[in-house]
């Protein structure tokens, strides 16, 4: 299920067997929904356009297999902030070999998938088609993240535990290389992958053991990799500062511990602080590049709640908690500012 909302301007929410339209004023936020078991991304600045694809791991009621990925604008009308109702239907749709468990868009515009069968799958969106499918992971594919300025490289991260990078020189067989060798001790699948926004040639992994470890690309090594000392449980995303390089947040999955903890890499050894606000473990994270003051994070617990990175207090919440879904990933608009999408 997906969602869309507003803060202030326009704020995206995404879920997985539903999608909703949200948006946030100063006070009340409207949003729309559509049921559709899928993986989201949206298109790069510029455009505003959102791709659903189906999910892996997801069956309807006929037992249907087939994976496809479709394309919609969303196009809030000018000086109003108002979401089109009922949200638009989709412009294009892209046959896939997979079902998926993530998707990137890059700024060249092509569009990458990972599912569970240890490939990755490109398509060429403006072209309508499927460009290739090159297996490389030994165990599913689990994030996927194109680089934002250097837009022929693309990171991905799997259940094998293996990070890779992969050049879109030639997207019919795209060259394929390990960013370095993996320090020892780091178990676990690789949950998440993303490329700081700052400096070009770092690249942050993080471990389903709470382990992130950080690339050095040039040098083809890890130059850092650390944990909470503390033992808060294990861990399934992170997300790095749009504007301050050696910033990041990583959200615990444990239910003990639900915290987002804020970490500054110039000092490892404990975070800046922990921001606390779900009362279950947190499965995603996103930091607007349109305001760098402003964090999602969508939980266990059936809520996204946006906070101010600043006071570390709750701006606003999208409560699922009626529903009994987990709310699994969340993403800002990089063109809209406020607008994001959820999925549960």
């Amino acid at each position: 299920f997906f969602s869309f909302s507003f803060f202030l301007s326009f704020l995206p929410f995404f879920c997985l067997s539903n999608y909703h339209l949200l948006l946030l004023l100063p006070l009340f936020m409207k949003f729309l929904a559509a049921k559709r078991s899928c993986v989201t991304t949206w298109s790069p600045p510029g455009s505003n356009v959102l791709a659903t694809g189906t999910a892996a791991g997801v069956l309807d009621s006929n037992f249907d297999t087939s994976a496809s990925i479709e394309l919609t604008p969303i196009s809030p009308t000018p000086n109003t902030n108002q979401l089109p109702s009922p949200l638009g239907t989709p412009t294009h749709s892209l046959s896939s070999p997979a079902r998926l468990n993530t998707l990137s868009w890059s700024t060249n515009g092509i569009l990458a998938g990972g599912g569970d069968g240890g490939a990755v799958h490109l398509w060429d969106p403006a072209q309508g088609r499927h460009l290739s499918s090159t297996p490389k992971h030994t165990g599913s594919v689990l994030s996927l993240d194109f680089h934002p300025t250097a837009s022929r490289f693309l990171a991905s991260g799997g259940a094998d535990g293996q990070v890779f990078v992969w050049d879109m020189t030639d997207t019919a067989n795209p060259p394929v290389f390990a960013p370095g060798s993996a320090p020892a001790g780091v178990p676990g699948e690789v949950v998440a992958v993303r490329w700081n926004a700052q400096v070009q040639h770092i690249l942050g992994a993080l471990s389903s053991s709470g382990t992130t470890v950080i690339w050095d690309l040039n040098s083809k090594r890890p130059v850092i990799n650390f944990g909470d000392k503390s033992k808060r449980g294990n861990c399934r995303s992170f997300a790095w500062h749009p504007s301050q390089a050696t910033f990041l947040v990583t959200a615990s999955e444990d239910d003990d511990h639900p915290v987002l903890a804020m970490w500054d890499l110039r000092n490892t050894f404990t975070p800046m602080r922990y921001l606390t606000g779900h009362t279950r473990g947190i499965w995603d994270v996103s930091w607007s590049s349109l305001d760098d003051n402003l964090l999602l994070s969508a939980g266990k617990d059936g809520l996204t709640l946006c906070w101010d990175v600043g006071s570390g207090s709750i701006l606003s919440k999208v409560d699922q908690r009626a529903s009994g879904a987990w709310n699994s990933s969340v993403q800002w608009s990089p063109s809209v500012p406020g607008l994001f999408v959820t999925s549960s």
